[in-house]
């Protein structure tokens, strides 16, 4: 058996999918050609170390239809159930310790049929918390998770309710993601996204949905920026319509109920409470 008392391993990539999984991430990484990662010390005690950069791939947000579900970063097939001997990938991960920073940019993005956000920044690719069922994984990558903040200020999201709508946001400056060392990616989003309703003869109407909780549970709430007030059944007319007053001609009570009514068709499928 190859049983080293030190290595020291030097490793390049170009566009390696080092991570694939599709209701989370599919992450495409490559290193700079001067400086590759490294893998270093012992089967006891090692180290990978250096810096990635992924320009390639998507963070996913999740489909209307799975909302809710609880995705497991762990494949049951990695769990060690009987003993064996173990190969050399998992000697050299057992008791493997991070220091990898991914540079984040290029066309990797936040995405979904209903958004897409490019996505920047650094983050530092690290163990997974104590307490995260992951840790018992036999995959070595299940371990791993991000930590740290990404800007999400450029890009569109949008509002369906199939086939009658579709409304498209603008996504603005200042949004962030940012990551706790949760093994499904679960980060904290805080996102805003504009639009502006604009009739010849008639004040601008800027209309904003604040995106928030985090990226397997996201929360979609409407709210109006114009410089007078609108009711919450104005601000969906206007969402749906670009007009106001839809559902006035249902009556005061009728006209809330059937605004929120609407307010649930158009976010929950894409929200939970």
């Amino acid at each position: 058996d190859w049983s080293p008392s030190w290595f020291d391993l030097s490793m390049r990539m170009d566009d390696f999918l080092a991570y694939d999984r599709p209701e989370l991430a599919t992450i495409y990484a490559r290193t700079s050609p001067a400086n590759p990662i490294h893998l270093r010390g012992t089967f006891l005690d090692d180290t990978l170390s250096g810096e990635v950069f992924v320009d390639q791939g998507a963070i996913y947000l999740p489909d209307p239809k799975l909302v809710g579900k609880r995705f497991s970063a762990l494949d049951s097939a990695g769990f060690v159930l009987a003993t064996r001997k173990k190969t050399l990938y998992e000697l050299a991960t057992d008791s493997l310790k991070t220091e990898l920073t991914a540079h984040i940019g290029g066309a990797f993005k936040l995405s979904a049929d209903y958004a897409d956000i490019p996505l920047s920044g650094d983050l530092s690719i690290v163990p997974v918390t104590v307490t995260d069922a992951a840790r018992r994984s036999g995959d070595y990558i299940s371990r791993l998770a991000p930590l740290g903040t990404i800007n999400a200020d450029r890009g569109t999201y949008t509002l369906l309710f199939p086939p009658i709508f579709s409304k498209t946001f603008d996504v603005q400056r200042g949004g962030t993601i940012t990551f706790d060392r949760d093994a499904r990616w679960n980060g904290i989003l805080n996102v805003s996204a504009r639009y502006v309703v604009r009739k010849p003869g008639r004040p601008e109407v800027p209309i904003v949905i604040d995106v928030t909780d985090r990226l397997l549970t996201p929360r979609v709430k409407p709210r109006s920026e114009a410089s007078f007030p609108i009711s919450e059944s104005d601000l969906i007319s206007y969402i749906v319509f670009d007009e106001p007053g839809f559902f006035d001609v249902l009556g005061q009570t009728s006209a809330t109920a059937g605004s929120q009514t609407l307010l649930s068709s158009l976010f929950t499928p894409i929200a939970t409470s």
